[in-house]
């Protein structure tokens, strides 16, 4: 049986309520800044990774934490910023699919990943 290619939007808009885009989502509207988190305010949940994807998000953290040291070493350690998690890291790739769900096509991870990939900003 030959699988069927589904579109995620068309499915999302049929069960949602009407509303209007908000600038955060809206992919033609410019990106707006997200004010710092406080750890109280995150819901958990959990996401399961590739060994792959945790080594180079290990590698990632590192390399924003080594540069973020090195051009913060003269600073007050009052305006020094937070280190980088995987957390942290793992939520702007969040916001970055979000910014590009009209862009999402097909229905399998490769699909999906393809289509952010050809997705035009």
């Amino acid at each position: 049986m030959a699988a069927k290619e589904v579109n995620l939007r068309a499915k999302l808009n049929r069960n949602a309520a009407p509303q209007q885009p908000s600038p955060a989502t809206s992919t033609s509207a410019p990106s707006t800044p997200i004010s710092p988190v406080d750890e109280d305010d995150l819901v958990r949940k959990e996401v399961r990774i590739r060994p792959d994807q945790v080594t180079r998000l290990a590698t990632l953290r590192r390399r924003i934490n080594k540069t973020r040291t090195a051009a913060e070493k003269d600073l007050d350690p009052a305006e020094k910023s937070t280190s980088m998690t995987d957390r942290i890291l793992a939520r702007v790739a969040l916001d970055y699919l979000l910014e590009h769900e009209d862009d999402l096509q097909g229905w399998t991870e490769q699909d999906l990943l393809n289509s952010l990939r050809n997705a035009k900003d």
